[in-house]
């Protein structure tokens, strides 16, 4: 199902970006197989590293009672939830790379594809980030539960401000400056923006990006161990 959304989505976008380039006109400094790639990379991220709603396993967990057989066990419900994204995201990852690469095939007339090894090391690396980072703050989503009866709407809202600002609806660079101020205060542009902006060649490797992506992983890892350990004395095992 998430595929075939996607899949639908990606293609309304082409067909969007074709008939606005057919008229002449131009977005950003991006030219017709810039963008269209641009949304292929999107969508790519967003069935693979970003598909693993782990805040709305979370919220669930702590719902229903069921995080209470996590403390009856010698488990560490953190690694647990973590071990789960990633093989999902992995399986994810094989499945749907093969499903977009024929996507690139057919569209090959508008896909620029990394033109060197680094771009395309460059945009794994920081995959793996986003994956991570992503985890994490879906995770500190989560854990909210502790506090909060039902997630979904925080959940839902919080996510729908991570693609606008992640850069998940358009690139970042085709807004007005003052918003692309605001994205480098912000987590969010690591999810998408930025890997496939390496990939497509409109920004280069950093190191200081990559010690930013570093520091958000470390900051939101600590936050959500805190809230943790506090949501757990908190915790009343309701459901179980």
């Amino acid at each position: 199902m998430i595929l075939i959304s996607r899949v639908f989505s990606l293609t309304i976008f082409i067909y969007l970006w074709l008939s606005i380039y057919s008229q002449g006109k131009t977005v950003g400094d991006y030219t017709l197989p810039e963008i269209i790639s641009y949304y292929i990379f999107v969508s790519l991220l967003d069935v693979t590293v970003l598909s693993i709603d782990v805040g709305w396993w979370t919220g669930d967990d702590i719902r229903l009672g069921e995080f209470t057989n996590y403390l009856l066990k010698p488990i560490n419900y953190f690694w647990s939830k973590f071990s789960g994204a990633l093989a999902k995201t992995i399986f994810n990852t094989i499945v749907f790379s093969f499903t977009f690469s024929i996507v690139a095939v057919f569209a090959k007339k508008y896909f620029v594809f990394p033109d060197n090894i680094e771009r395309i090391l460059s945009f794994l690396l920081f995959a793996a980030l986003a994956f991570v980072l992503f985890f994490l703050f879906s995770y500190l989503i989560g854990i909210t539960a502790f506090w909060v009866a039902d997630i979904k709407g925080l959940n839902f809202s919080m996510h729908t401000i991570s693609m606008i600002f992640s850069g998940g609806l358009a690139p970042l660079t085709i807004f007005p400056l003052y918003f692309q101020k605001i994205t480098n205060f912000l987590p969010f542009k690591y999810f998408s923006w930025y890997p496939v902006a390496l990939a497509a060649g409109k920004t280069d490797f950093s190191t200081g990006e990559l010690a930013k992506v570093v520091a958000w992983i470390v900051v939101l890892g600590i936050c959500s161990s805190v809230l943790f350990s506090i949501g757990v004395k908190k915790y009343e095992g309701y459901g179980a």
